[in-house]
């Protein structure tokens, strides 16, 4: 396989202060913030809901970017919800962003923080209704 172009050949010595090898993130959460808005306890951890989800998705793209930028070129995105969507954009080379590798989806224990994915409050009403019933 042949060079890019931007890469000098071996041979060439490089004056710099220092040179460091890209930098891992082993353990990464790329879930995007929204700000001074709403929080996730008022649209529901890691809540589909239009448009929330959205701007949390830019979110997280913006944040990777500046990962990268920091001089990590590797992450492991462990349980966020956006991690097969960004892997398929990074992998296409739609984004800027490190190599991105995803564990999927997060499990946890039962009443943990990963059990409120995707299902709205309602739902969680109805059930307790029906468990006390």
């Amino acid at each position: 396989a042949a060079l890019a172009p931007d890469v000098p050949p071996a041979n060439v010595i490089v004056q710099a202060k220092a040179v460091m090898p890209g930098l891992w993130d082993c353990h990464t959460h790329f879930m995007g913030e929204l700000g001074e808005g709403p929080k996730f306890e008022d649209v529901g951890f890691m809540a589909a809901d239009y448009p929330t989800n959205y701007f949390l998705f830019h979110s997280a793209l913006v944040e990777l970017e500046k990962t990268l930028m920091m001089g990590i070129t590797s992450v492991r995105e462990v349980g966020g919800p956006f991690g097969q969507a960004i892997r398929i954009l990074e992998k296409a080379g739609r984004i800027v962003a490190p190599n991105f590798h995803y564990a999927g989806r997060a499990i946890g224990m039962t009443a943990g923080h990963t059990d409120d994915q995707l299902m709205p409050l309602d739902e969680y009403r109805r059930l307790i209704d029906r468990h006390e019933s």
